[in-house]
């Protein structure tokens, strides 16, 4: 979920085409008609949330052409880097390689809400941490 308020809008998938066709041709990013077909069918899912769609077209797009990134893959790929910065938080004596490893893939978390709520999943399914710990560890970070 966003942090920010939800603010009823309606506009449809051709109103979403002509938005992310503005930006990238203001930004100079290559795309080609069906890899932006792809991205307005993929980011309509995210509808009404106007600031999760344009983070999800810089992210499409930050090698400055514009390259679906297809949810299941990405996911899957998201999910073992939260598994290895977990699992490298535990083992490592020295969190400056976890956080380096981090910032090495954090291109590849395309939901940081996803990948933290990944975070604390994975860390209760290993009995890392129990509902409580999560609860504390919430506290925390708000």
């Amino acid at each position: 979920m966003s942090r920010c308020p939800i603010i009823p809008l309606k506009f449809e998938k051709k109103d979403l085409l002509l938005y992310a066709k503005g930006i990238l041709d203001k930004e100079q990013v290559k795309y080609n008609k069906e890899s932006l077909k792809q991205f307005i069918e993929e980011a309509f899912h995210f509808y009404p949330d106007c600031r999760r769609i344009i983070n999800y077209l810089q992210f499409c797009s930050n090698s400055g052409e514009l390259v679906v990134k297809l949810s299941n893959a990405v996911n899957s790929e998201a999910r073992d880097i939260v598994k290895s910065i977990v699992d490298s938080a535990l083992s490592e004596s020295n969190l400056l390689s976890v956080r380096q490893f981090y910032l090495q893939s954090k291109d590849k978390l395309n939901d940081y809400i996803v990948a933290g709520s990944d975070v604390f999943n994975y860390a209760v399914d290993k009995g890392i941490v129990d509902a409580d710990g999560v609860l504390k560890l919430t506290d925390l970070l708000f």
